[in-house]
């Protein structure tokens, strides 16, 4: 669960970062990804579907300046469950 909320919490941080656009805004965006119905159900049945997020979030964070580092944080995508590592080969062919 812990690693669940500071993987959610880290997400966020690195949502705005990315894409905030002013302070005004900030109170707006984190209430509405912290509040978002899935975000809660997904903390109250204590799945680990955060850990994907933050390696897709990671990965885009790091895609221009660090590649190689961003294709390390695609692994925490792969984590959680075995069927997403086959689903995600297809991708890597087409590019």
């Amino acid at each position: 669960m812990a690693v669940s909320v500071a993987s959610l919490i880290l997400a966020m941080r690195l949502s705005w970062n990315m894409f905030g656009k002013g302070e005004n805004t900030r109170s707006v965006f984190l209430f509405a990804g912290y509040l978002f119905a899935p975000v809660l159900a997904c903390l109250e049945a204590a799945q680990i579907g955060f850990v994907p997020l933050i390696g897709i979030v990671v990965f885009m964070v790091f895609e221009t300046e660090r590649p190689f580092l961003a294709g390390d944080a695609l692994v925490l995508r792969f984590a959680s469950r075995i069927y997403w590592y086959f689903s995600g080969w297809p991708f890597l062919f087409t590019c």
